[in-house]
């Protein structure tokens, strides 16, 4: 009976022992991924922005990002409200990223996808926007190295008074982050 414990007391030690190295070689599970930030343009460097906001699995956030992609008004019919509908061409995939980062130093890449089917801002008659952007996790450092997954953003600008582009910007996040 003890020399059954024994074995059994092993084999389970094995096993637990081996959890860690499937999750690692499996890269992680995929978790949900929500929170919000708002990011200011730079005025001297309108491709240029920083923010501040909350993510899950990050905590409160600090953002940096560039997005300097051709703006092109997007296929028509555009609905009534927007004028224009406009989307993003960037084919190379460089033109809008950012970096998060939690409190403790771990970072988290994003980058946003190019096309009418991953980026829409409807422009109002009083020049606020609404829309949405695709993005995609590229990687990052500490628990988040090697981290993946997709979410969309839910975007929103004021009514902006001055020159393009907007002073801020508020960004809504859904989606998933493997780790």
């Amino acid at each position: 009976m003890k020399r059954k414990l024994i074995t059994m007391f092993v084999v389970a030690t094995v096993v637990l022992a081996a959890v860690p190295v499937v999750m690692a070689a499996t890269g992680g599970s995929d978790r949900p991924l929500d929170g919000s930030y708002k990011a200011y343009f730079d005025p001297d460097d309108g491709a240029k922005y920083s923010g501040a906001g909350k993510m899950s699995h990050l905590g409160k956030i600090d953002i940096t990002g560039v997005f300097f992609p051709e703006v092109v008004p997007a296929p028509e019919p555009w609905p009534a409200e927007c004028a224009p509908l406009l989307t993003m061409n960037d084919p190379d995939g460089d033109k809008g990223n950012a970096v998060w980062t939690a409190a403790n130093g771990d970072v988290v890449n994003v980058r946003n996808l190019d096309g009418p089917d991953n980026w829409q801002l409807c422009v109002k008659a009083d020049s606020s926007a609404e829309g949405f952007a695709n993005y995609e996790i590229t990687g990052g450092s500490g628990r988040f190295e090697g981290a993946s997954g997709s979410f969309t953003g839910k975007l929103s600008t004021p009514p902006n008074l001055g020159p393009p582009p907007p002073e801020f910007f508020i960004l809504e996040v859904e989606g998933t982050i493997t780790y």
